[in-house]
């Protein structure tokens, strides 16, 4: 049986993003991007990790649960593959990060993501530069086995 759970959220672009971080990218829920956020693709979040669905977390929080975040500004698409852990806190009230590591901290939605910053489509990335909307799916997948 599957289990699938999933949440909405939008963002705006901002003239200080990079998006060449390596391995990790986030949204805020600032109002601004200094230009040392290279990890940061979007700011003035409609909600943060912590406003998140329990579903959702509820699958976050199951070990190898599969995650597809997808993105898109106008009529760019992008998509990153990442993994739920039993060790995500998911109580940040201000962001949430993708990470390409295993690393857990407040704000980590997923880890062993497939795509950070800087592999994120440059076209969207340019689009967000201009101050674009940028709206984000999170669709979890929780496979229960020995379902009866």
């Amino acid at each position: 049986m599957l289990i699938i759970a999933w949440d909405y959220i939008e963002a705006n672009g901002h003239v200080n993003i990079t998006a060449t971080h390596s391995t990790a990218f986030e949204i805020t829920c600032e109002n601004y991007i200094t230009p040392r956020g290279n990890c940061i693709i979007g700011c003035r979040a409609s909600k943060p990790i912590q406003k998140l669905s329990d579903n959702l977390k509820n699958v976050l929080r199951t070990e190898n649960s599969i995650i597809l975040i997808i993105l898109n500004c106008e009529d760019i698409y992008d998509y990153v593959i990442c993994y739920g852990s039993k060790d995500l806190i998911l109580n940040d009230e201000k962001r949430l990060i993708v990470r390409k590591s295993t690393y857990v901290d407040q704000a980590t939605l997923c880890i062993n993501a497939n795509k950070a910053a800087k592999d994120i489509n440059r076209t969207l990335i340019e689009k967000l530069r201009l101050g674009k909307k940028l709206s984000i799916w999170i669709i979890g997948i929780k496979l229960i086995q020995n379902f009866k």
